[in-house]
């Protein structure tokens, strides 16, 4: 009776490790063609334009016409009564405004179908105004009072997060500053 009870016990683990099995390959099967990377369609959809002196509405139209493509942008990004001209032949929705924004601010964001026209950030007229203070370069050697070299002390600019550390020889190279403070820590020293 026992004996039976045993085979039927084995049958039942066996079953359950089948079902499991089973499980396990439906989950990958399914986890892996969901994974599938494929071609998007701004990867694999291709125009050809001719198109001479059109405003860039024209010609947003025209692949707006000729694809599945939408273009979205503000009146304050982007220009669109520029007048252009281009000439493609099977080429990517990429290259195409790469042509067209060459020589302007304007940048894109391809998504699937969607076009989003932003342009890029100028510098501030501050910035512009103000050329930045060039750095120098200090270097040095880090002692302690029998003028051994101190492994691994602390240099920093006060004020700042621009720092080093000494070398093996106690030595040091940092970039600050025309006007810099260097503060030099380690531990057991002040």
């Amino acid at each position: 009776m026992t004996k039976n009870i045993s085979i039927h016990l084995k049958n039942a683990n066996t079953q359950k490790t089948f079902k499991i099995m089973k499980l396990i390959a439906l989950f990958l099967t399914i986890g892996i063609s969901i994974s599938y990377a494929g071609n998007s369609y701004s990867q694999a959809t291709t125009l050809s334009l001719n198109l001479k002196n059109k405003t860039v509405r024209e010609v947003f139209r025209e692949i707006e016409k000729n694809s599945e493509y939408i273009f979205l942008y503000n009146r304050e990004t982007l220009d669109p009564e520029r007048r252009v001209s281009i000439n493609v032949e099977k080429e990517t929705i990429s290259n195409v405004l790469d042509k067209l924004f060459e020589e302007t601010d304007n940048i894109y964001n391809v998504s699937d179908r969607q076009v989003y026209i932003s342009r890029v950030e100028k510098l501030k007229q501050a910035e512009i105004a103000e050329p930045k203070q060039q750095k120098k370069t200090i270097q040095g050697i880090v002692v302690d009072q029998e003028g051994e070299s101190i492994i691994g002390a602390n240099i920093i600019e006060i004020g700042t997060t621009n720092g080093t550390v000494t070398d093996i020889d106690g030595r040091f190279t940092l970039q600050v500053e025309n006007n810099a403070i260097i503060k030099i820590s380690y531990i057991g020293y002040h």
